[in-house]
């Protein structure tokens, strides 16, 4: 690493290198190998000739490594996932060169869920939450300040599965849909509870074990 100085209105006399400390005079340099997957901050401590000193700004090395092409993406859970009363929602997110990332911030629409600054990045402090469809964002931030923000995952929370209307309550309303549907083949409609193929018998005990529950 080499500084240079211009338009001192002093005399340079020492120029500190930070990282590994050192003191050289001019030439002010410090040449070092360093691991080129890790990021260190140089920070230069100028000492003038009259006492006087200067502090400069905090310099990067291996910026090259994060720029635009660096990605940051939820892969847990999926888009368009659906909840059913869910007690804790588990988010997981991977970042290219991981090794360089200082941390990583979760939301969930404009709210601040959490930091996580540990490899693998994960969130889970979503607790209990109310239904409705949600939007889940991660925003990873290197060492060299460089922030990257992942696509927007979409959720959604209802309250259990035997809930057809969506309102909260499984009631009568609930159980004359399933009626309407009852005895016919079905491939991934709600109806089907127990996801068989068929709304049937089965399906209708299932719908009794959960008859009456309230998740508003």
């Amino acid at each position: 690493m080499i500084t240079q100085i211009f338009q001192s209105r002093f005399r340079i006399c020492i120029v500190n290198f930070y990282k590994e400390l050192q003191y050289q005079f001019a030439p002010f340099q410090h040449l070092r190998y360093y691991n080129l997957l890790l990021v260190f901050g140089f920070t230069l401590l100028y000492i003038h000739g009259n006492g006087q000193t200067e502090i400069t700004n905090t310099h990067y090395n291996n910026t090259t490594s994060v720029n635009q092409f660096s990605t940051c993406l939820i892969t847990i859970p999926e888009e368009g996932y659906v909840y059913y009363d869910p007690d804790l929602i588990f988010i997981l997110a991977e970042v290219s060169d991981s090794n360089l990332v200082a941390k990583v911030d979760f939301f969930l629409d404009s709210l601040h869920l959490g930091t996580d600054y540990v490899y693998p990045f994960h969130n889970m402090n979503l607790f209990n939450f109310p239904m409705g469809s949600f939007r889940l964002r991660a925003i990873a931030t290197y060492y060299t300040g460089f922030t990257v923000t992942s696509l927007p995952v979409h959720i959604i929370i209802r309250c259990v599965p035997e809930d057809l209307d969506y309102n909260g309550i499984v009631d009568i309303k609930d159980f004359l849909l399933l009626l309407g549907s009852f005895g016919l083949p079905c491939s991934d409609c709600p109806e089907d509870l127990n996801l068989d193929g068929a709304v049937n018998t089965l399906d209708y005990l299932k719908f009794l074990g959960n008859l009456g529950k309230n998740c508003n």
